[in-house]
């Protein structure tokens, strides 16, 4: 989806005039996709350097806690939304 709105951008650039932003746009996007690429090599592709040990009492914490925050803003979105005006 990310693409195809990069792909509108870059045209409604284009149909503006604005060849060099749109130049420099896809060189943005090209540049990003890269990096993207190498980060996800070494995170999901490259060796393990060390072994890691789960707490699990922490990790029940964190994920109990996100969960109910989670099920209560989707419950009552007001309460969020009453920060943000729409």
């Amino acid at each position: 989806m990310v693409f195809f709105a990069k792909v509108f951008v870059i045209n409604g650039i284009v149909q503006q005039g604005n060849i060099l932003v749109a130049i420099g746009s896809v060189l943005g996007a090209v540049i990003t996709l890269l990096y993207i690429i190498r980060v996800y090599n070494k995170v999901f592709l490259g060796e393990k350097k060390y072994e890691i040990k789960e707490q699990r009492g922490e990790m029940i914490f964190v994920v109990s806690l996100l969960s109910i925050i989670s099920i209560i803003t989707g419950l009552f979105p007001q309460i969020v939304l009453k920060f943000i005006r729409i």
